[in-house]
């Protein structure tokens, strides 16, 4: 849940969760677009990004309006 004024600076993942998705639950609100190095993506209800989170850096921009609601998942190698 990411209610109005809400973003996360530029980061990358630990190095034991080499593996990141995010899925969007919503796209009711504004801002909140997810950047994954140079790369921003809109936001898009049922929409699946994934990416290797402990190599490139993403960030979250600041929700404007409404509540951003996504599900994350961090994955690891067996």
């Amino acid at each position: 849940r990411w209610p109005t004024g809400e973003s996360q600076d530029e980061h990358k993942d630990f190095d034991y969760h080499p593996y990141t998705s995010i899925l969007y639950l919503n796209d009711d609100y504004k801002g909140g677009e997810t950047v994954v190095g140079d790369q921003t993506i809109l936001p898009e209800k049922n929409k699946l990004i994934g990416f290797e989170g402990d190599k490139t850096t993403h960030k979250v921009n600041e929700i404007i309006q409404g509540t951003r609601y996504t599900l994350p998942c961090w994955y690891k190698n067996a």
